[in-house]
């Protein structure tokens, strides 16, 4: 399965997931609209879906409809802006704040690897015979370099601040092409239209020019 889609229009959103799955090792696959989020379930069944409350509500739907239509996800993550929180609704989903810190989005998040609820518990095994010695401790697998660990979260981060000023800075150009430039050019028209018409009423009230008189007489 794959492990995360990210459904959601929201720039901000899109980053900042972006950033802490990084942190995992992981980088969900982000789609926009709930038809391209139903192509891409169909093709391979995520093991976790984040969306927001807003998503939601623009494609008609709300968090009953999101359990329904995706019976088969292990984990369902809602975003919300609304406060209080609402509850989830069955238990594979999770609601939480919007905006989200990185702890909020991880402790909703299944653990790397495994997953999301934990199993029933089975028969208890025997215990084995104490031999004098203990395994070693499990200890969490350590970056070899966290320098450079720290480094490439920091690229990646300033890449996903970029990404968004990139598209915050394009919808300005074109919101401003499209509302600010017809303006001006009909404005410019306007100007325009006004002054040939007064150079044409200006000639009007001069009369017809005389013709030069040391001009050789027409044939």
């Amino acid at each position: 399965m794959a492990s995360t889609i990210l459904w959601t229009r929201n720039r901000g959103v899109q980053a900042m997931t972006r950033v802490i799955l990084a942190r995992r090792g992981e980088r969900p696959l982000v789609v926009e609209t709930l038809a391209a989020l139903r192509t891409s379930a169909a093709e391979r069944l995520p093991g976790v879906l984040i969306t927001t409350d807003e998503d939601l509500e623009t494609s008609g739907l709300d968090p009953a409809s999101l359990d329904r239509l995706f019976p088969g996800v292990p984990t369902l993550v809602v975003c919300s802006g609304r406060r209080p929180l609402p509850s989830p609704v069955g238990p594979r989903m999770r609601v939480i704040p919007l905006p989200f810190s990185a702890a909020d989005l991880l402790d909703a998040l299944p653990a790397p690897g495994g997953p999301r609820s934990p199993e029933p518990p089975g028969p208890a095994a025997p215990e084995a015979a104490f031999t004098g010695t203990r395994p070693p401790p499990e200890s969490a697998s350590v970056p070899a370099d966290p320098v450079l660990r720290d480094r490439d979260l920091q690229a990646l981060v300033q890449q996903e601040v970029r990404k968004l000023l990139e598209a915050s800075l394009r919808e300005w150009v074109q919101r401003t092409v499209r509302e600010v430039v017809p303006e001006l050019a009909e404005s410019l028209i306007r100007e325009e239209l006004e002054r040939l018409l007064r150079e044409s009423e200006e000639a009007a009230l001069q009369g017809p020019v005389p013709e030069d008189s040391e001009s050789p007489p027409r044939k």
